[in-house]
């Protein structure tokens, strides 16, 4: 795993040999920072279920102004702090250990970029966007990617519109716009 462009394009990242973390392939990843393009310099970037943190550090390394990586494991989160010291990105980024939902539930920030790679065959992506739609954690016109199972469904959500939905071998990934104001049919 390595971050792929930007200011710390080739170096590598650590990792640990684990069946509890499946890091984003590289040409997924590259596939999510191409569709993203110029949303990601400047972004408030929200990484979700960051594992080892190559997500939100790619982000970090393409200019997003401020990328919080919040992962729950212990160990995980020793990983994301080796990799936020190799990439000299420690300025712009900021790691949360805790649980993601109580994460959710409790944080003041908005952001204007949220990506989201929870543990698959689980209902963590639709319980995380429920909760950042009620908790009102994304601006007008922000991005919500979800990574999902291409097995897996995501209910539909009026604020939200589809723009991009891709599979990848195993891996779905959809990307929704959030609208503030809902449109009435009436």
């Amino acid at each position: 795993m390595r971050i792929i462009a930007g200011i710390a394009g080739g170096i590598h990242l650590e990792s640990l040999e684990t069946k509890d973390v499946r890091p984003t392939l590289d040409r997924v990843r590259e596939a999510v920072f191409n569709m993203l393009g110029p949303d990601v310099p400047g972004a408030k970037f929200l990484d979700l279920f960051a594992g080892f943190g190559g997500i939100g550090l790619e982000a970090a390394s393409r200019g997003a102004a401020k990328t919080v990586l919040v992962e729950n494991n212990r160990s995980h989160a020793e990983i994301i702090e080796q990799n936020i010291v190799k990439t000299k990105l420690g300025k712009q980024t900021e790691l949360v250990q805790r649980d993601v939902f109580s994460f959710l539930q409790m944080t003041p920030k908005k952001f204007n970029l949220i990506y989201m790679d929870p543990p698959y065959a689980s209902n963590a992506a639709e319980k995380s966007i429920n909760l950042i739609l009620k908790k009102g954690i994304i601006e007008d016109a922000g991005l919500i990617v979800a990574e999902i199972s291409r097995k897996d469904n995501l209910p539909g959500w009026p604020e939200l519109d589809i723009l991009r939905d891709r599979v990848y071998g195993n891996t779905r990934i959809i990307i929704y716009e959030f609208r503030e104001e809902v449109e009435n049919d009436q």
